[in-house]
């Protein structure tokens, strides 16, 4: 992972955005699907990326966990992830739990 990664949004505005200047992003989206694939009650959408072919740009991909819908996308050097449908409370802890993950990768 990326040493140079930076981070900003609200949980409560548009989301979460992250920058990984000088490099694709997707690498990084990658990492952010899996770490949430892996976790109990959270299922992504497979688009072909677990059997290694990447991710299509600007294409978003599902996250589900309970009642919420969240969608990540990737774009050159950002990525975003949004949330489509749910409990704002379930966004937030998304939002909380990516965050953490991407801080701890680059500490």
């Amino acid at each position: 992972m990326s040493e140079n990664i930076e981070i900003s949004g609200h949980p409560h505005g548009t989301g979460l955005q992250v920058r990984t200047p000088g490099q694709y992003a997707m690498d990084v989206a990658i990492d952010i699907l899996e770490f949430l694939d892996e976790k109990a009650g959270v299922s992504v959408k497979n688009t072909g990326w677990k059997n290694g072919f990447g991710l299509e740009v600007c294409a978003w991909i599902s996250i589900r966990s309970g009642n919420l819908v969240a969608e990540l996308q990737t774009d050159g050097d950002e990525l975003q992830i949004r949330r489509a449908s749910g409990p704002l409370n379930e966004f937030e802890a998304l939002f909380e739990m990516v965050t953490e993950f991407l801080n701890d990768k680059t500490a």
